[in-house]
């Protein structure tokens, strides 16, 4: 359930390899999503948020693990309460 003070919001990723880079909208949306993701078995650790100008979009980096494939991140953004995911295909590496 999304907390009040949390609208629907957009996430992109664009795959890199054996990781990717999320962008989301707002801060406050971010942190949400960060603090949703760390609570799957599947996501522990990610790069520091970085804030992106007045646009209010923030950055970060996940590295895939043993367990976690990119459409099953995919399908994990999915199941996050108010994300919309859009996902850069550029890359075919990774898993």
């Amino acid at each position: 359930m999304l907390p009040a003070n949390i609208a629907d919001f957009r996430v992109s990723i664009k795959h890199e390899g054996y990781s990717c880079r999320v962008k989301a909208e707002g801060v406050a949306n971010s942190l949400w999503l960060l603090k949703c993701l760390s609570h799957s078995f599947a996501f522990k650790t990610s790069e520091p948020l970085v804030a992106n100008g007045p646009t209010e979009y923030c950055t970060f980096q996940l590295a895939y693990g043993s367990h976690l494939t990119r459409r099953g991140l995919e399908s994990l953004l999915l199941s996050v309460p108010g994300v919309r995911l859009s996902v850069d295909r550029g890359s075919k590496t990774g898993r």
